[in-house]
């Protein structure tokens, strides 16, 4: 993502590739969270589960932030002003 940013800002680099990577990369976590959720409700081992859990817990927070990006760079795309914060573009 940052190379693909970063080569935006030279001439003949098309800026789509960002953000269509972002969408591809939402989208990718999205649906392996499914096979892993599968593999969350098999697991018996308290410890394991905890683990697990707190692994999901925290991929789904990194696709969190990855989304809330996303609604930037359309916000962009659509040259609507993007907030500053997570908070006042979630109370938008």
């Amino acid at each position: 993502m940052l190379a693909t940013d970063g080569g935006a800002l030279c001439p003949g680099i098309d800026s789509s590739v960002a953000f269509y990577t972002l969408a591809g990369g939402i989208v990718g976590a999205l649906i392996a969270a499914l096979p892993g959720f599968v593999d969350l409700v098999g697991i018996t081992n308290p410890k394991t589960k905890s683990i697990a859990i707190w692994h999901m817990l925290l991929n789904l927070l990194a696709v969190g932030v990855f989304a809330v990006d996303f609604g930037c760079a359309c916000r962009a795309r659509l040259a609507i002003s993007c907030p500053s914060s997570f908070l006042s573009w979630a109370l938008s």
